[in-house]
C-alpha cells in the first residue's frame, strides 16, 4: 500500500469511514487541498490509472427478483454474465442472505446480510441456482489484490459506513469464491460466453449502471448483438440504470427502474420489475407490469 505524507489525524477526523467524528466544516476543504498538494506525486499515478468502479453490493437485493423471474420462467439454472462487473461482487448474489422487511431469503449463516426496505410486496421464494457466472470489464478488479480492494473502499462515500461494511463482507465471500472476470470489450467476450453457456441453463445478462458509459453507437451495437444471439437461444437481461436502453422516454416516478428483457428468435420484450433506490436501500416491486415489445433501435 502507498504511504501518504501529511498529518493523517487532522484529515481523517472528517471521514467516518476512517473512524472520524468531526462534523462537516469549511475547514475540511483547505485540509484536503493541502493533502493533495503534499502527496501530488503519489496521487497522480492513481488518478491516471484508476477508473470509477464501484461495487454497490446491496444492488443484489434489487437484481434478485429479476433473477427469480428468469429461473421461474425458464425452469432452469442461471448462466450469469455481467457487463461492467468491477470486482464481480454482485455475481455472488446467491451466496448472500436477504432481509426484505420481515421476509428473509437465502442462507442466514452467510457472512453478508442485505437489508432492504419494502414499499410494496416483498420478494419471496427460493434463491435461483447458478450454473455459471462470469463478468466482462475493461478493467476488472481482483479482490485478492489489496490495492484493488482499497480502491473499491475509497470510492464509497465516507459517511456511508454501512455500505463499507457490506463491501468488506462481500469481499470476504469473494475471496473464497472469486467470480471469473474477463478483461476486454463486451463485443469480444459476450458472444463467446453466451455461446459457451451450457444448453440446460438460462443465459441471464446483467447490466447495472454501466450502459450510460457506452457511446450511443456501442449501445446500438449491443442491442443488435443481443437480438442476434437470441436467434440461437433465449436470452434474458436484467438492467438497472439508463432506462432509455429498454424503454425510450420512460416517465416512471422513482429513483431507478429495474427492467427485465426477454429475447427469443431475434425479437425482444420487456417489463418493469421494480422501482428502487440506486443503492438498494428500498424496493417497490411491480408484479403487475405488463410485457411490451422491445424495439430493435432506441
Amino acid at each position: 500500500m502507498r504511504s501518504w505524507r501529511g498529518t493523517p489525524m487532522s484529515h481523517a477526523r472528517f471521514y467516518p469511514s476512517l473512524d472520524g467524528t468531526a462534523p462537516a466544516s469549511p475547514e475540511a476543504a483547505p485540509l484536503f487541498r493541502e493533502f493533495c498538494l503534499r502527496n501530488r506525486d503519489a496521487l497522480l499515478p492513481v488518478i491516471r490509472s484508476r477508473l470509477t468502479q464501484t461495487n454497490e453490493v446491496r444492488r443484489s437485493a434489487l437484481l434478485l427478483p429479476g433473477f427469480q423471474e428468469v429461473a421461474q420462467h425458464s425452469r432452469s439454472e442461471l448462466a450469469l454474465i455481467e457487463i461492467g462487473p468491477s470486482a464481480g461482487l454482485n455475481l455472488n448474489f446467491d451466496r448472500y442472505h436477504y432481509r426484505y422487511g420481515a421476509s428473509e431469503l437465502g442462507d442466514p449463516s452467510s457472512a453478508l446480510t442485505l437489508e432492504t426496505e419494502v414499499r410494496n410486496s416483498a420478494p419471496h421464494g427460493l434463491i435461483p441456482v447458478v450454473a455459471s457466472r462470469a463478468g466482462i470489464d475493461l478493467n476488472p478488479l481482483d479482490v485478492r489484490d489489496p490495492e484493488d480492494v482499497a480502491w473499491l473502499q475509497a470510492l464509497i462515500w465516507p459517511e456511508h459506513t454501512d455500505r463499507l461494511a457490506l463491501l468488506n463482507a462481500a469481499v470476504t465471500i469473494a475471496l473464497k469464491h472469486p467470480p471469473p472476470l474477463f478483461r476486454g470489450e463486451y463485443a469480444e467476450w459476450l458472444p463467446r460466453l453466451v455461446e459457451g453457456a451450457t444448453d440446460s441453463a438460462a443465459v441471464c445478462i446483467v447490466a447495472t449502471f454501466v450502459l450510460s458509459q457506452l457511446t450511443p453507437e456501442d449501445r446500438a451495437s449491443l442491442r443488435q448483438e443481443l437480438l442476434r444471439l437470441s436467434a440461437a437461444r433465449t436470452i434474458y437481461m436484467v438492467v438497472i440504470g439508463f432506462p432509455a436502453f429498454v424503454e425510450p422516454n420512460s416517465q416512471l416516478a422513482g429513483e431507478e427502474q429495474v427492467w427485465l428483457l426477454r429475447l427469443c428468435e431475434g425479437r425482444g420484450e420487456y417489463r418493469l420489475t421494480a422501482v428502487a433506490n440506486p443503492h438498494g436501500r428500498w424496493i417497490d416491486l411491480r408484479p403487475d407490469s405488463s410485457w411490451k415489445p422491445w424495439a430493435e433501435s432506441a
